[in-house]
């Protein structure tokens, strides 16, 4: 039995476990994540990803499904925690999506917007259903002064 070893990372506070390696069958890809998230019950999703040798980084998650999250984890662990950019191929995204870690040591990532799937544009927020997942994106205009909302 192979035994495989993961990184618990928080992005905005959405755990993430990244398993160091590959894994193609998604029958396996289910058990080892059916595995960690009971053995890590913070973490929410699972992802897959390779050493990033010759500089192909990749992630595979565990359903085959897109998460920004998931990337900037990626990007995380791929730049070692140093400030730098690369390209990524993620699951759920069509072309390589751009990721990387500022200087001020936020990690980022390019998200892919579909060409179908539905956007919705309100007063303050817009919406973004894509298969599997929807987006919230909301402006805050209001700037204060004294430290309360």
């Amino acid at each position: 039995m192979k035994i495989y070893t993961y990184s618990l990372l928080s992005p905005g506070g959405n755990n993430t476990a990244l398993v160091n390696c590959i894994v193609r069958n998604p029958i396996i890809r289910k058990s080892i994540n059916d595995a960690i998230l009971e053995a890590e019950p913070t973490a929410e999703q699972v992802g897959f990803i390779n050493n990033g040798e010759n500089n192909k980084y990749q992630l595979l998650m565990a359903g085959g499904e897109f998460c920004g999250n998931s990337v900037r984890s990626a990007a995380f662990i791929f730049l070692k925690g140093k400030s730098g950019e690369i390209k990524i191929r993620a699951s759920g995204a069509i072309e390589k999506l751009r990721a990387g870690i500022d200087n001020q040591m936020n990690a980022w990532a390019q998200i892919p917007i579909p060409s179908k799937g539905t956007i919705l544009e309100k007063k303050g927020f817009t919406i973004i259903e894509m298969e599997g997942i929807t987006h919230v994106i909301v402006r805050n205009s209001k700037k204060t002064t004294s430290g309360n909302p």
